[in-house]
């Protein structure tokens, strides 16, 4: 399960109006539709009911009360670690010339 597709299940459930959560998650609602028929996919049914007006279906309820969508597991990752964050690799000095080889 993908981190963006949480995070739009939570804002739909929460706005009840794709418009409304795709701007709340700084996309566009073809992209939050497509990702919550994704996250559909991956549940096996519908999460929401869409005629007159979007609701939680039964499972898009228990999917919303269920320890597996936690709001703490859709905080942003921090960033990895690279060469320039980490402190023990970051030289003073010219960056090494690629072409020669080091011994």
């Amino acid at each position: 399960m993908e981190m963006p597709q949480i995070r739009y299940f939570l804002a739909l459930s929460e706005e009840l109006n794709f418009t409304r959560a795709a701007k709340q998650c700084g996309v566009s609602q073809p992209s939050l539709t497509n990702g919550i028929i994704e996250l559909e996919r991956r549940f096996g049914g519908a999460l929401f009911r869409r005629k007159s007006g979007v609701a939680l279906t039964v499972l898009g309820r228990a999917s919303l009360a269920s320890p597996i969508i936690d709001c703490e597991q859709v905080a942003e990752p921090s960033p990895p670690r690279t060469w320039l964050t980490t402190p023990e690799r970051v030289r003073d000095g010219p960056a090494p010339d690629p072409r020669q080889a080091s011994p």
